[in-house]
């Protein structure tokens, strides 16, 4: 399903390095979420009132949250992909990360809230009531909200997107709290015992936790965290390569958003070697650092005399 959207809704689908084309897949996954959660939003929040089922009816709600993380997903893709201006000289990729941190607020707010109602709950034990609809009606959430974590994911994954990430955590959390009632209602129905409560503590735990890991995730980003060991090592390799390279110093990588890697380094050269052949060489690896790794590399030439 996944393949089908992308190949019908993303022109150039295949060419992953473009900008455009990334924010296209963005826009998509966001949208998407936009239409499962208002699906689910309105479906849910009228059997909710049909039934008098406060469960259902805040499983609606948290559907109508969702909307406005998918919401913020947009904005992040469209302001993160502007070029670089005055103001912003490298760009305003990193406020995709300042969205996932967004994200990941309303992922610990939903946590915070799901364990004071589940104290509520505790503290006053109500009979859920059971019905084949209302089981059928969370069945298809839950169903819908794990195939939108698997989405969210893949779609993530291949554009290297930290909110599409961020929302694929959200909408697994959700799903564990609409498994929680599912389950619940079931065993008070069997049993006669009020365990929603104590299920929905746990259920909250890991959606908190699952929120500040986020939180960490994109706080080290945005904090401006050492690069991948692979990709310096790759560099340093790379430029190495080249005839007339003898060593590299000072290096230094900034990574400022996907597709906004800036980097500097100091390159040792012959003294006695034409300067017009060190700048030529210089040049060249430059254009080739940026064309096959996406970084934008600036050298400094050393002269070395033996």
């Amino acid at each position: 399903m996944t393949n089908i959207l992308v190949k019908i809704f993303v022109k150039d689908y295949e060419n992953i390095n473009s900008i455009s084309v990334k924010q296209n897949y963005g826009i998509l996954a966001s949208i998407v979420g936009i239409i499962c959660n208002l699906f689910l939003c309105v479906f849910t929040f009228i059997i909710g009132i049909i039934f008098s089922n406060i469960a259902v009816t805040a499983d609606a709600i948290n559907s109508f949250s969702d909307i406005g993380s998918s919401v913020i997903s947009i904005i992040s893709f469209k302001i993160s992909n502007k070029p670089a201006d005055k103001e912003h000289p490298f760009g305003h990729a990193r406020f995709e990360y300042i969205c996932g941190l967004a994200i990941a607020f309303i992922i610990i707010f939903l946590g915070i809230n799901i364990i004071s109602s589940s104290i509520k709950k505790i503290l006053n034990p109500t009979m859920l009531k059971f019905d084949v609809i209302i089981l059928l009606i969370l069945g298809i959430s839950i169903l819908l909200k794990f195939w939108l974590s698997k989405f969210n994911k893949k779609i993530g994954k291949r554009i290297n997107s930290q909110v599409l990430k961020a929302a694929a955590a959200d909408s697994i959390n959700d799903m564990l709290s609409t498994a929680s009632v599912f389950l619940s209602t079931i065993f008070s129905y069997l049993t006669g015992i009020q365990i929603d409560g104590f299920a929905g503590i746990f259920v909250a735990i890991l959606i908190v936790r699952s929120g500040i890991n986020i939180v960490k995730e994109m706080g080290n980003t945005l904090l401006g965290e050492a690069p991948p060991q692979e990709l310096t090592e790759k560099l340093i390799n790379k430029i190495l390569e080249y005839e007339g390279i003898l060593s590299i110093h000072g290096l230094l990588i900034h990574n400022y958003g996907e597709n906004h890697c800036f980097a500097s380094v100091h390159v040792e050269v012959d003294a006695k070697q034409d300067i017009m052949i060190s700048h030529d060489i210089v040049d060249k690896i430059e254009k080739d650092i940026y064309r096959e790794l996406g970084i934008n590399l600036v050298i400094h030439i050393d002269p070395i005399q033996f």
